[in-house]
């Protein structure tokens, strides 16, 4: 326990989550209001506990308590991840490099502008490997047990205020997002009834895969995030480049937070056919183009995870077929979100969202080939789709709406912008 002024730093972690369940709970309640999106507050603590007590990852609890009132002021989770770093040209072993995650980091509204988020914050981190490292018997983890280990530590966040976290040394990477965002006078249905007159059909070397939650999620989806043959061209790119491990992401909890929203507004109709990716196999020359993608509810709209091919846009043949495979997949996903989500369309909570506005969005770091002119490829096809022609997609480079990474490695003094270089590995915000 740390102490300043009439303040206490505490932390309840994974391994002792079962005796601190109402803690957790009391937390939650406090940040929901300005982290719930267009969830009700119920389903977005209830959806983050579910997080907690999956045991999924390994994660610490750190929140700031007023002695005076024992209120809990300020608040931040940290989540412990596996990485790698490529050197000449060589990816290390996995494990070689550890990431502490911070995640939904708060002040309760009464307490804010006292400065007390700084201090919150500086003292963890200064005081993290001393007073507050384990994360249990059963998994000691600390920054000085790292290092005597050789272990690379780093610090990382994501947000869209970068300036705020240059205090603690962080540093900011550019996050490009690939968005479309149109309303539909006529309401999304229209646009359905449109595609049906579409007559694109998915030939012999084409296969249509509904990826089933449940059924393909440990094995199909995790071999398409993990495997070498679905890595980016940047991966063996350069040296310095840094990654959390392809076998550490927390892209599941996307599809358990759509699952949960689903059995909440939609109960006795299980969406047990609910699509969350695309693959079409070109079977004649062995390659293959997918997505992989969920319902960003909490941002009412569409969030594609990954976006691969290892077609290459520099044969004719290949080419052509990229630009009707962007079409095929920008088709099935609207599709696909429509049908798993269409009881949200007359929901009075989602209306406004759901009925006539189409949002799609994926970083153009989760676009992933294997040579960079196909990438920009891809990127250009996306951008002047003719599934979408009445509407546009757009580069959005700013930060004011949407989350940039941050990072810093730990006992390293802050100005080494050009030595590191994040790659995302097709999964959203690098984790």
């Amino acid at each position: 326990m740390l102490k300043f002024e009439e303040y206490l730093v505490d932390s309840f972690n994974v391994f002792d989550f079962s005796c601190n369940v109402d803690l957790a709970k009391q937390i939650l309640n406090i940040i929901a209001p300005d982290f719930k999106g267009n969830l009700t507050e119920e389903l977005f603590v209830n959806n983050e506990l579910a997080i907690l007590g999956s045991g999924k990852e390994l994660w610490q609890q750190f929140y700031l308590k007023d002695l005076k009132t024992m209120q809990i002021v300020c608040s931040f989770r940290i989540i412990v991840k596996n990485g790698f770093k490529v050197v000449k040209c060589k990816k290390q072993s996995d494990g070689k490099v550890k990431f502490l995650l911070m995640t939904l980091v708060h002040t309760h509204p009464d307490y804010r502008k006292m400065g007390l988020l700084q201090r919150f914050i500086s003292s963890v981190m200064e005081n993290y490997q001393n007073e507050l490292a384990s994360l249990g018997e059963e998994v000691e983890f600390s920054l000085q047990s790292l290092k005597e280990t050789d272990f690379e530590i780093y610090w990382y966040l994501y947000s869209v205020i970068d300036q705020y976290y240059k205090k603690f040394g962080f540093q900011s990477f550019d996050m490009e997002w690939l968005v479309f965002d149109k309303v539909y006078e006529d309401g999304l249905i229209t646009l359905v009834e449109k595609d049906k007159k579409d007559k694109r059909n998915y030939n012999d070397d084409m296969e249509l895969i509904s990826l089933l939650y449940a059924k393909h999620f440990p094995k199909t989806v995790q071999r398409l995030l993990t495997s070498e043959k679905y890595l980016s061209f940047e991966n063996f790119e350069g040296d310095n480049n840094i990654s959390v491990s392809f076998q550490n992401h927390s892209l599941d909890f996307f599809f358990d937070r759509d699952n949960l929203i689903c059995n909440e507004f939609n109960a006795g109709e299980p969406n047990r056919d609910r699509s969350i990716g695309l693959i079409i196999k070109h079977s004649h020359i062995g390659k293959e183009t997918f997505v992989l993608f969920s319902c960003d509810l909490i941002c009412s709209g569409l969030l594609l995870s990954k976006l691969f091919t290892n077609l290459d846009s520099n044969i004719r043949v290949e080419r052509k077929l990229i630009t009707n495979d962007m079409d095929i997949i920008v088709s099935h996903v609207i599709k696909t979100y429509l049908k798993n989500f269409n009881f949200l369309v007359n929901h009075p909570m989602f209306d406004k969202n759901f009925s006539k506005n189409l949002k799609i969005s994926i970083t153009k770091a989760d676009v992933v080939a294997k040579d960079r002119e196909t990438k920009d490829f891809i990127v250009n096809e996306l951008l002047n789709n003719i599934f979408l022609k009445n509407g546009s997609w757009k580069l959005v480079q700013s930060n004011e709406t949407h989350f940039l990474p941050m990072m810093k490695k730990a006992d390293e003094e802050f100005g080494n912008k050009n030595t590191l270089k994040w790659i995302n590995n097709g999964i959203w915000c690098f984790g």
